[in-house]
């Protein structure tokens, strides 16, 4: 008996990854809870979240979640979620639930066909499967999802159909056995807001030089600018601001092996430079390099920009 829970317990840890989600854009005050057993704090940027993380937002506020696979959930004020299934599979397949406890969440994305994306709020549940924009709201006494593009799959215990683009549905968490499909979308003043974070999205330039990162394009695109150099083809550069000076000799090697595969015609040094603060007390000693200019290259350094 104990050698077939030995067993029980191994089979669940290789059949099961961890996954990170990120959390992105903040406006305003947000809360995150890592771990049940941890306390609130304070949201930070770009903070990885891991399953049965939580994240909540003050009053007139917003914060956004980027997915490992490239979609995006955004919370409205006054808002709760968790992610409350965020595993991977041995095959590969994503497995993703995200329950809405209060307020209004968009989320923009789409599921691969073997993964499964679940989006909850009381008494209901919305499956994704193809690209769509939607926004879930869990109210005191309703929940209510608007399909703003795309179609997807509402289930309750009253019913389970597929909401098509441009509908409503509402439903009272106390008469589950109830529903209402209503036409058109009401607009809520958080849409706009929603709809310009999916457009700066869908405009990174940084999208089609890194196919493989699907979290934190939009940060190289406004930190930073893509360039073509003689020597080592396309490159990231970073925007030095001021108070920032080049540095005299270069920290190690940070560049995985395979990193420079994600950046089309570019040949990694083995020691890119970095940037280090004009008027800091103490610079990050390192090997002398060779370094062809302000760039860094890849995805896998780990940080462009060392401030002392």
């Amino acid at each position: 008996m104990r050698g077939i829970t030995l067993w029980l317990l191994l089979s669940a840890t290789v059949s099961a990854q961890t996954r990170y989600a990120r959390l992105g854009e903040i406006d305003g005050s947000a809360e995150m809870q890592i771990h049940p057993a941890e306390p609130w704090k304070p949201g930070l940027r770009n903070t990885p979240l891991r399953e049965s993380s939580w994240v909540r937002t003050g009053g007139a506020s917003h914060a956004e979640i980027e997915l490992d696979e490239g979609s995006v959930l955004r919370l409205a004020d006054n808002s709760v979620c968790e992610l409350a299934d965020y595993t991977r599979l041995s095959t590969g397949q994503r497995i993703t639930h995200i329950s809405l406890d209060r307020g209004i969440a968009y989320f923009s994305g789409e599921s691969n066909w073997r993964d499964a994306l679940i989006l909850s709020m009381p008494s209901a549940q919305v499956s994704i499967r193809r690209g769509s924009r939607v926004r879930l709201e869990a109210g005191v006494d309703f929940s209510q999802l608007a399909v703003l593009e795309g179609e997807v799959r509402f289930s309750s215990a009253a019913i389970e159909l597929d909401v098509p683009e441009g509908k409503m549905l509402k439903i009272d968490p106390a008469r589950s056995d109830k529903f209402y499909l209503l036409p058109e979308v009401a607009p809520l003043d958080s849409d706009a807001w929603s709809l310009t974070r999916d457009k700066l999205l869908v405009g990174d330039a940084s999208r089609n030089r890194l196919p493989g990162l699907h979290y934190g394009l939009r940060d190289l695109d406004a930190h930073g600018e893509w360039i073509d150099t003689a020597e080592f083809g396309i490159a990231w550069k970073p925007n030095a601001g001021e108070g920032w000076a080049r540095a005299d000799v270069c920290a190690g090697s940070m560049v995985a092996p395979r990193s420079a595969s994600s950046v089309p015609r570019a040949k990694a040094p083995a020691n890119p430079c970095q940037l280090v603060h004009s008027e800091g007390p103490n610079r990050r000693q390192g090997p002398p390099a060779r370094c062809p200019a302000d760039y860094s290259f890849g995805s896998q350094i780990t940080s462009s920009c060392v401030k002392a």
